[in-house]
Parts: structure tokens; sequence; C-alpha cells
């Protein structure tokens, strides 16, 4: 649910979502719910720690947000 509501998780994100403060378990984005979307997990945005998990759209997404951003050479 999340997942797709954000399009990428990670901790900090998880840590602001009031369900998720009582200790439940966020070890994996799948974890109690069925998403259909492919996700992959690794480090997509910088200046976050630990492990995040993207859907694939999103990870498309920032990599065309990254090359468009980048100066002319």
């Amino acid at each position: 649910m999340l997942l797709r509501r954000y399009g990428i998780v990670f901790r900090e994100l998880l840590s602001r979502e009031p369900i998720l403060r009582n200790g439940a378990n966020c070890s994996s984005p799948s974890a109690g719910s069925k998403i259909v979307e492919k996700f992959r997990g690794g480090r997509f945005v910088s200046g976050f720690l630990g492990e995040q998990f993207a859907l694939s759209m999103a990870v498309e997404s920032l990599r065309a947000a990254r090359i468009s951003s980048r100066p002319a050479s």
C-alpha cells in the first residue's frame, strides 16, 4: 500500500506513518500485502540511510529526472 502511494519507501519515510509506529514489521514492502507491481531493493535516493524499495516505474522516473537535470556539455 505505501509503495503504491509513494513509489519509493525507506525507513525514515516509514517512521512517519502512524500505523507503522507501533512496531509493525517493515523489513519488506511485500510483507503482509499483495503487491502486483514489480519492486526493487537498493539505494535510489541519496541522503537516506538503509535499504530502499521502489517500484520499477519510480526508478525509471528518477533516472529520467536525473538525466534531464544534468547540465549540457
